[in-house]
């Protein structure tokens, strides 16, 4: 399923106006790091999109007491057809060859099986150090 989110950042005034923290924010809202290998992790596996981003003030009463609210909203999509592809294709895959396995010679089950354990084990360690 693709959808989208709004994260909403609010930042409360207590000292200073909320205009002074709004002249900082630009677009993109978010600024990515990268890692060791100057790669950006988020663009290695995408998961998430980045849309767009609004920005304001607002006033808002917190016991009884009026503040200045300025806040960022960052829009976001979710990417579903990454995980079909990485996840979903070759672990069916795998359940295939785990079928033909059934149909090997009693002698050769056993290294079938291991050796597809250790592949969907693999798999996993492969796919969990792609998610950003």
């Amino acid at each position: 399923p693709s959808d989208s989110h709004t994260i909403c950042l609010s930042y409360i005034s207590y000292g200073q106006s909320p205009q002074n923290l709004l002249q900082f924010q630009r677009d993109p809202a978010v600024e990515f790091f990268a890692n060791y290998q100057e790669q950006y992790s988020f663009q290695v596996n995408p998961i998430w999109k980045y849309d767009s981003f609004s920005n304001g003030v607002k006033d808002v009463a917190y016991g009884g007491v009026v503040r200045n609210e300025a806040y960022v909203l960052i829009n976001i999509t979710r990417v579903s057809t990454g995980m079909v592809s990485r996840l979903g294709f070759p672990l069916f895959l795998l359940a295939l060859l785990a079928a033909f396995i059934f149909w090997a010679l009693p002698e050769g089950r056993f290294d079938a099986t291991v050796t597809l354990l250790l592949s969907i084990s693999a798999l996993y360690i492969v796919i969990f150090q792609n998610i950003p």
